[in-house]
């Protein structure tokens, strides 16, 4: 979700160390090994480009429309408040449960 997001607030586009770098400025130093997160959003890249999200244009990389690129936001935002809907019912369920006994 991330790297979609880079890629898309970009503007005119991006290549894909920009991307990276973007991307791996949002986490923090000390706990991760970076060369397995560098390759895992290079990987992303492709497959999102492969599945049609982004386009690659020479060395830059931009969403395939904006309207796609809305949609997709907005499906992201919406499986986002589902999970945390998902929680919370789980979470005050298990509430009524304990009052019950």
């Amino acid at each position: 979700m991330d790297v979609y997001r880079v890629v898309t607030e970009g503007g005119e586009g991006a290549t894909f160390s920009q991307v990276v770098d973007e991307v791996i400025e949002l986490y923090d130093r000390k706990k991760y090994d970076f060369k397995n997160i560098k390759r895992r959003i290079y990987d992303c890249l492709n497959v999102m480009i492969s599945s049609g999200c982004l386009k690659k244009v020479g060395k830059s990389i931009r969403p395939v429309n904006k309207t796609a690129a809305s949609t997709i936001n907005k499906r992201l935002e919406a499986n986002a408040l589902r999970t945390e809907y998902k929680r919370r019912i789980k979470y005050h369920t298990s509430l009524l449960e304990d009052k019950k006994n």
